[in-house]
């Protein structure tokens, strides 16, 4: 969560407001921190809006606990976004509900008496956005989580044009945050992650097991559409990716047949060659689905020597 306050209208324009997560061996019987809002609470009045930049949790997750702290101010943000921040909020039904103002990248709209404009940037869920705050002195350029869609090391055309035009402007001060970026070089770009995923899926001999975080859109959208056109069966695993699935078919953002996805027990009626499995815990969460499916604990799907995971 980052508050601007603009010494010239006295608008607070807050951008995102999500928790963070902690380990158990960290903080033990903690299961997230939420930020700090107390000079929000006191100056609630000014509080004009909320703009979030996208839908990961660590961006909407503190939303029913925060904002009714401090006047349950609107929210700016694109649609999928606003989508995942509804279904959210239906896990909290007592939980005062903010107006939800839908907004496009290239839009400037007026937040109290303040100008912001929004512009796209490149992270793993669509709908990621920037914002740019318009004060007397000059711009303040806030990105959201961001990465650099590029070949080998040359930014490519649509970013070159987003960051060119921005450019432009009279910028002050530019806050951004992108996983890794204390480190030199450039990170893998997704379509070469995209191309590695669906040469996995065309070659490999026996059932596939996927372990990826539910807030991957475009790759769980890819890796199924590559599934079905290959004449395979996908089962998800896991309620947060049969969750975001659902919004992802409800924006038009998955299109495949509804029969290309299967309940785990009708994998017995294909051939293991024909079956993509989808799961969350990539990372080994204790009680995810890909756990569950190596202890043994899972009802109707058991590993055998011919999976690939």
């Amino acid at each position: 969560m980052t508050a601007v306050e603009v010494g010239a209208t006295g608008d607070i324009i807050v951008f995102d407001a999500g928790f963070q997560f902690v380990s158990e061996d960290a903080s033990p019987g903690v299961d997230y921190i939420l930020p700090n809002t107390k000079y929000l609470e006191k100056n609630a009045a000014r509080v004009k809006g909320v703009v979030i930049t996208h839908g990961h949790l660590d961006h909407i997750g503190g939303i029913p606990f925060t904002l009714p702290r401090f006047g349950t101010p609107p929210i700016y943000t694109q649609k999928l976004t606003s989508i995942m921040i509804q279904r959210r909020q239906e896990e909290y039904p007592d939980v005062p509900k903010s107006e939800m103002v839908i907004v496009e990248v290239g839009q400037t709209v007026t937040i109290g008496s303040t100008r912001v404009k929004f512009f796209p940037v490149t992270h793993s869920i669509p709908d990621s956005m920037g914002c740019s705050i318009e004060t007397p002195q000059g711009n303040v350029v806030i990105t959201g989580d961001l990465k650099l869609d590029h070949d080998d090391g040359v930014p490519s055309e649509r970013e070159q044009k987003t960051w060119g035009s921005l450019a432009k402007d009279k910028n002050i001060f530019f806050i951004a945050d992108s996983t890794n970026a204390e480190r030199d070089g450039f990170s893998i770009p997704e379509k070469r992650v995209i191309q590695t995923l669906e040469d996995i899926i065309k070659t490999v001999s026996g059932r596939l097991i996927i372990g990826t975080f539910a807030s991957q859109f475009e790759r769980m959208i890819h890796i199924m559409e590559t599934a079905e056109k290959l004449g395979k069966k996908i089962v998800t695993e896991g309620r947060s990716i049969k969750n975001n699935l659902e919004i992802a078919e409800k924006t038009g953002l998955l299109k495949i047949s509804k029969d290309t996805i299967i309940p785990a027990q009708d994998i017995g009626n294909y051939p293991p060659d024909k079956i993509v499995i989808l799961s969350t815990g990539a990372q080994g969460e204790e009680f995810a689905a890909l756990m569950r499916i190596a202890t043994r604990q899972h009802k109707y799907i058991t590993l055998t020597e011919r999976d690939t995971i």
